[in-house]
Order: C-alpha cells, then sequence, then structure tokens
C-alpha cells in the first residue's frame, strides 16, 4: 500500500445538504484505484472526527490486526472494533469531489450547526475541526509544542536504533501547503 501523507489546513464550507468539496490538494495526494475514492469517516483518539481513503483504512486495519477473529473477543477487542468499525461510517465521494456526510454523524460530531470547518492534514488521514476549535486547538498546541517535542524525543530514544530501516524510504505523495492565510 502506498503511504499517504496530508498536509496543512483547508477551510472548507458544508451546504444545505452536509455536502462537504474535498480540497483538490488533498484529493491530489489520494489514488482512488490504490486507496479508494471513498471515505471512511471514524472518531480518532482526540475525540475529532478523521477522515481515511477507505481501502487505506481496511488496510490499517487488517495490518494491525485491530479486527479480532476470535468468536468471543475480551472487552477491550470490542471495545476497539466497536471504535473502528462500528461507530464508523462510509461517506461516499460524488463526481464533483464532496462527501455527503450522514446528518446523525454531524450530530455526533457535534457540527450539525456548523457551516465551515477545517481540513486538517495529518500524515496518513484528515482531521475534522470546527473553526472556533481549530483556533483554540492552535493557539493551545503551539503553547506546549516544546513539551510535545520532547516527549517525541524522550519516546524515540526509548525505542533505541530504528530496525529493519529500507535503505530507500518509499515515495510518499504529499499534499502542496495551503496559499494564502490560515
Amino acid at each position: 500500500m502506498t503511504p499517504l501523507f496530508f498536509l496543512g489546513q483547508y477551510e472548507v464550507a458544508c451546504d444545505s445538504k452536509t455536502r462537504i468539496l474535498i480540497p483538490a490538494e488533498l484529493r491530489k495526494v489520494i489514488n482512488p484505484d490504490v486507496h479508494g475514492k471513498d471515505f471512511i469517516l471514524v472518531t480518532g483518539e482526540n475525540g475529532r472526527p478523521w477522515l481515511y481513503p477507505e481501502l487505506y483504512y481496511k488496510y490499517l486495519a487488517s495490518k494491525a490486526e485491530i479486527l479480532t477473529e476470535d468468536i468471543a473477543p475480551d472487552m477491550d477487542s470490542n471495545d476497539l472494533d466497536l471504535l473502528v468499525c462500528g461507530f464508523s461510517h462510509l461517506v461516499q465521494t460524488d463526481s464533483q469531489g464532496r462527501i455527503l456526510i450522514p446528518a446523525r454523524a454531524m450530530a455526533w460530531m457535534k457540527l450539525e450547526k456548523q457551516s465551515k470547518f477545517y481540513f486538517v492534514g495529518s500524515r496518513d488521514r484528515i482531521q475534522i475541526w470546527d473553526v472556533a476549535s481549530m483556533e483554540a486547538g492552535r493557539s493551545e498546541l503551539m503553547a506546549r509544542r516544546n513539551k510535545v517535542f520532547a516527549r517525541f524525543r524522550s519516546a524515540r530514544k526509548a525505542e533505541g536504533p530504528a530496525k529493519n530501516v529500507d535503505p530507500e524510504p518509499p515515495k510518499v505523495e504529499a499534499a502542496p501547503a495551503p496559499q494564502g492565510p490560515v
């Protein structure tokens, strides 16, 4: 599976039918034959809605062995299966590059009264943020960025040297950074 690498923040609008146009810069990263043309909408670990291209999400789920094959999974496995499968939604992309987010999904995302959002590239996924939360979240993250980088470096040191590193990393398609102020 070709890796994905989404970058940037894009202000998007939702029409009265809860359709949102996926920015062209993000669509360019996706190879529909490899990653799929539709998306899986899930609740991310940070509580925000996340979008993954459908085939890529299924690949991640199978690769990580998230989906248990046990006839009687333990409660942790069952809870994880519900989060990554049971509470997810397939959102289809129309011919104009728009996704239709179901009304009930808009409600659980607490976005039903919003008409503008940010799509935020986050490596292999797109996070959906309402405008007010994006501004507050950006400020909060920037205020603690030194701690974030320090925790990351500490975790990397604890892991030791990288194992099984390919001499040549796979080619990663990246979305260009958005133009203008964000």
